[in-house]
């Protein structure tokens, strides 16, 4: 039996509610301890699997900074979409631990249409967290990145259940950078807290609900980093006034999003009609619920508060009409996005629809539901599992 390290919390910025922004970079060991060549701020990402950061983090510098506007380009075609890769001859060196095959890579973030493009790096040592000396609190083996030469967001997609863009990170081998004691492979989050290495079964796995995901990918032996799983299930139903059923209890793939404070509601059809087509929506009530094979499957709901217009994407986009919530922004009929401060509860700042005939339902709860429910997942077990916050209060 496995004698694995004690569970690690990992220090985040907690002065933007919603944003898991934590410390990560190449890492290197001397006399048995390890630090960091380079830290950089990265936030985590449930609704991705695979890191990106700059490309520039991945090589030393030369005369205080990393030379690589003059060694990669990348340009892509308005017409065909097509992007075209260019590579030369280094003026800079990997750092050490750090290899390239120049592969190209690519990856487009949601609702924002956010396009970044770069290369595949493979980092030996991947250090997460901060000790609070500066130094990292645990390294992930052998890790697939995107170093982006065109756009950052600075991600850490640790989606299980998201298309692989590159590793996942959290279920890589990691071990204690203090004393190199092997983690359980398993992460857990909440809206203040991020945990690596809980195993559920120790010491009360009946805090929480549990579901069985169904394996899609298997990747290498002896790690998860490139394993992916189904999206959790669960349901959605919809009232309006008097307790009139607009939507009767539906099944529904359901993710739980780091990277948004929005909701979307995908393949849906006229079962959930787009803002401003129905009166009855405006006020109506929302219910999701999420399957549990054991234990008291999590639910939670909140109210629509009427409709405004959003820009859900960066520059000069088209505004989009919204539902809003309680915890919508709202300035001159227009909803903010990112303006959360005061946000609290399980309810999105915003429901987006996307009017897809009705097929696999799907939905992006984003962040909020963490303030009710903490999040665990198991990949071992192929499980996810989620505890009552209140309870464990």
């Amino acid at each position: 039996m496995t004698n694995y390290a004690t569970p690690i919390n990992i220090p985040f910025d907690q002065s933007i509610t919603g944003k898991f922004k934590i410390k990560i970079g190449i890492a290197n060991q001397t006399n048995n301890a390890y630090n960091y060549d380079v830290g950089l701020q990265v936030q985590i990402d449930t609704g991705s699997c695979g890191i990106v950061i700059p490309a520039a983090a991945l090589y030393q510098l030369v005369g205080g900074k990393a030379a690589i506007s003059a060694i990669s380009s990348a340009s892509k075609d308005s017409t065909t979409g097509t992007t075209t890769y260019n590579a030369t001859h280094l003026a800079s060196p990997l750092l050490p631990g750090v290899t390239t095959k120049y592969e190209p890579a690519a990856i487009i973030y949601q609702p924002s249409g956010d396009s970044i493009i770069g290369y595949y790096y493979y980092v030996e040592a991947l250090g997460i967290g901060d000790d609070g000396n500066g130094n990292p609190q645990v390294i992930a083996k052998n890790v697939k990145v995107i170093g982006a030469i065109s756009g950052c967001p600075f991600m850490m997609g640790v989606g299980f259940d998201r298309p692989m863009i590159a590793d996942n990170a959290f279920l890589a081998n990691l071990i204690s950078a203090k004393d190199a004691t092997l983690l359980y492979p398993s992460y857990y989050l909440d809206h203040q807290t991020v945990q690596l290495g809980l195993n559920p079964s120790n010491p009360n796995p009946s805090s929480f609900a549990f579901q069985t995901l169904i394996t899609q990918t298997k990747g290498s032996e002896g790690t998860y980093q490139d394993w992916s799983w189904s999206t959790p299930q669960g349901t959605i139903a919809v009232t309006g006034a008097n307790e009139t059923t607009l939507l009767k209890s539906t099944p529904v793939s359901l993710l739980i999003d780091t990277g948004l404070d929005l909701m979307m509601v995908n393949n849906m059809g006229t079962l959930f009609p787009s803002p401003g087509t129905n009166p009855d929506w405006n006020t109506a009530n929302i219910a999701l619920g999420i399957n549990a094979n054991s234990g008291s499957a999590p639910s939670f709901s909140f109210p629509l508060t009427g409709t405004a217009s959003a820009q859900l994407s960066p520059g000069n986009a088209v505004a989009t009409t919204v539902y809003t919530t309680k915890n919508s922004a709202i300035t001159n009929g227009n909803v903010a996005l990112l303006d959360n401060s005061r946000v609290n509860t399980s309810a999105p700042t915003l429901v987006h629809v996307i009017s897809n005939p009705a097929n696999n339902a799907f939905i992006n709860t984003g962040f909020n539901p963490l303030f009710a429910y903490g999040m665990v997942f198991d990949p071992s077990n192929n499980q996810v599992g989620f505890k009552s916050l209140e309870a464990a209060d």
